[in-house]
């Protein structure tokens, strides 16, 4: 079922609210597409954007599929690589299971197997994980806005007992974060891009349900920094506008909507990564990425979980 253009910026975001079931599968690309790298961008782009608009899906894609990687298993545990700012290494999961930019109706759409991301990821930020593989991703700074659940309008906290009275995870996540910033990026006449991210601070790799005392705070990614400037939204002070840090981030490709089910399972696998890997140290706060509107059945939807990590001899040479 397609969606009228009119109304898939707010679907698109919805799908990451909603506490629906996930599952996970490996699947496999179509045999003329196993190769561990995207076709080439088509050979004209489209033009440069005014600075108050998105750039075209065309654009945003030739750009992001720059970045393909190479279909390649960790090289050395001793001394890990780290891919170049936008792009994916692949430590594990099947060599077969690929992300190709395909034409569709002239546009591109990513596609892995029967998984289709058909909306803009963000000016040099990485292709999707394929479901069924974990990849180290290396992260630009991005621009976003993001709301966190424990603010006021007026970015007061608010009480705690309240806010975990009405509802826990992804439910709470629906209610209190998609409004505000859908509202904002119509406000700014921006279009919906994807992924959707949901940052969860405190939520710990090593748990076996991280998002039980979570503090979540979701996002709407800018496709380029030349749509707004940083700063809170004078309309709504909940929404903050920022800049991220780039990152290396370890992340597992999952099939699945935003729910529970489908964090623990990317945190599980996560979790049993690292403690084959020791030469990987996880920093960050856990993320979740997702791709998909409702229009996509559960097993279709394309998701992502992560963490930020850094090489441990990185680590032990930064404490002494």
């Amino acid at each position: 079922m397609q969606i009228p253009p009119a109304l898939r910026p707010g679907v698109l975001a919805l799908s990451a609210l909603l506490p629906l079931a996930a599952c996970d599968s490996q699947t496999k690309a179509p045999a003329a597409n196993a190769s561990a790298s995207a076709p080439a961008a088509p050979a004209q782009a489209a033009p440069a954007p005014a600075p108050a608009q998105a750039a075209p899906l065309q654009t945003i894609a030739a750009q992001n599929n720059a970045s393909q990687p190479a279909s390649t298993t960790n090289p050395t545990a001793s001394a890990p690589a780290i891919p170049p700012m936008g792009q994916a290494l692949r430590l594990e999961g099947d060599p077969a299971i690929v992300v190709t930019l395909e034409p569709r109706r002239g546009s591109f759409v990513y596609r892995s197997g029967d998984h289709l991301v058909d909306t803009a990821l963000p000016v040099g930020y990485p292709r999707p994980t394929p479901p069924g593989t974990i990849e180290l991703k290396h992260y630009p700074s991005i621009r976003r806005a993001e709301y966190g659940a424990r603010v006021n309008a007026d970015g007061s906290p608010v009480d705690d007992s309240r806010v975990e009275a009405e509802g826990s995870g992804m439910q709470r996540n629906g209610r209190e974060g998609f409004w505000p910033l859908f509202q904002h990026i119509q406000r700014r006449d921006i279009a919906m891009t994807s992924p959707v991210e949901m940052d969860w601070r405190g939520a710990s790799v090593s748990d076996d349900k991280p998002m039980d005392d979570a503090k979540w705070t979701m996002s709407f990614l800018y496709r380029e920094p030349a749509q707004g400037a940083t700063g809170n939204d004078p309309k709504d002070t909940r929404v903050r506008i920022i800049d991220t840090k780039p990152a290396v981030m370890l992340s597992v490709g999952l099939a699945g909507r935003s729910s529970d089910r489908t964090i623990n399972a990317g945190v599980a696998k996560l979790r049993d990564y690292l403690a084959r890997n020791p030469q990987w140290q996880p920093v960050g706060d856990l993320r979740g990425l997702f791709y998909n509107d409702p229009s996509v059945p559960d097993r279709l939807a394309w998701a992502e979980i992560q963490i930020e990590v850094r090489p441990a001899s990185l680590a032990q040479a930064g404490s002494r």
